[in-house]
């Protein structure tokens, strides 16, 4: 087994090969390398990285990637009614979040936060033109991150038929055959958020789910996960993991807790009752990967940003209620962690407790 730990995209990333040998190696070293070049590409924080240059200019022609990767935000903007919009870059920046997280300040002053529309961005397919309204910042965040981490364990594989997990800071991906032990990956745990968002310093500021819709996750085949040690999940094949919460990215501004899942109604951080949330995906259909990966980072998002009896319903009424899902729920007893019905089969069975 081969192991590389690297930062990039602000976060810290890990790519695991299956084998150790000098193809695997030298791919793994291109993994390092493709995603170094989709940060200077996509990032809001390097200067002079095309997305930055069209954020400045309002209008240019951008290249065949930065297209691709707009095409793919936007489609899940209109799919999701322009609550997960790349056009959010603006009211991060407002809020004070200008620099990578590592470089960030605990303590930011803001600033009043532009309206959010993805309409206000054009794109013209046959010159590959790119038009901003005035006010209209982009940001790609987990769009460019877990794209990236799918284009690039692609061409790993494909490269060395060699099974690969790739860690982006939370965001999974998995590319393998049936040939190899499944990977065991670790999901947050009610505990971890905790610690990580300082319970008893923001606790009173969150939304608390309420008794009733427990019992409704408890009526759908929903069921707490109440062990100390962290659940477990078995990758195979082909997989799509992202996890999104305001437990890591969040920081204190004018006296309150500011974080990075905006809610464009408002154009300012919100919170739910749904503190962090897993997706788990697992393609059948090669084609389409990169779709189920933008939807899994838009769905973890997602969850948070409609809290569980909003986001219960419209599971449903999208038909994506099968998916693999947990919530860890802010509740009068404190933080809970839930599993649907999709997440407790994905369960290892050989590395958890029953439920």
């Amino acid at each position: 087994m081969l192991c590389a730990k690297f930062f990039a995209m602000g976060c810290q990333m890990t790519a695991i090969s299956a084998v150790d040998d000098t193809a695997t190696r030298q791919a793994l070293d291109d993994v390092i390398s493709q995603i170094a070049t989709a940060e200077a590409r996509f990032s809001r924080f390097v200067p002079n990285s095309e997305l930055m240059m069209l954020n400045h200019s309002r209008q240019m022609v951008v290249s065949d990637a930065l297209y691709q990767m707009l095409e793919r935000a936007m489609a899940m903007a209109n799919f999701t009614q322009d609550l997960i919009s790349p056009a959010i870059g603006g009211a991060l920046h407002a809020m004070g979040y200008q620099h990578s997280f590592d470089k960030l300040p605990t303590i930011i002053s803001t600033a009043d936060s532009p309206a959010i529309s993805h309409q206000s961005i054009t794109l013209e397919p046959s010159t590959k033109q790119v038009t901003l309204a005035d006010g209209v910042m982009l940001d790609l965040g987990g769009f460019a991150k877990l794209l990236t981490a799918i284009q690039v364990a692609q061409a790993f594989y494909h490269a060395t038929q060699t099974p690969i997990l790739l860690d982006a800071g939370g965001d999974m991906v998995c590319l393998g055959d049936m040939t190899h032990t499944p990977w065991m990956v670790h999901l947050p745990t009610a505990q971890d958020i905790r610690h990580s968002l300082n319970h008893d310093k923001w606790t009173a500021e969150l939304p608390m789910a309420s008794y009733d819709d427990l019992a409704r996750l408890s009526a759908q085949g929903w069921r707490r996960y109440e062990h100390l040690d962290s659940p477990v999940i078995d990758l195979l094949t082909t997989a799509i993991l992202s996890t999104s919460g305001i437990d890591y990215r969040h920081w204190q501004a004018n006296g309150q807790m500011r974080h990075h899942l905006i809610h464009p109604s408002h154009a300012r951080s919100h919170s739910t009752d749904i503190i962090n949330a897993s997706v788990l995906i697992t393609p059948t259909d090669a084609d389409d990967l990169h779709h189920s990966t933008n939807l899994a980072q838009s769905l973890s998002k997602l969850s948070c940003l409609l809290g569980i009896s909003r986001m219960l319903t419209w599971l449903v009424q999208h038909r994506l209620d099968h998916l693999g899902l947990s919530w860890i729920i802010h509740t009068p007893s404190g933080y809970q962690q839930w599993l649907n019905p999709a997440m407790q089969t994905a369960l290892s069975t050989t590395s958890n407790h029953t439920m």
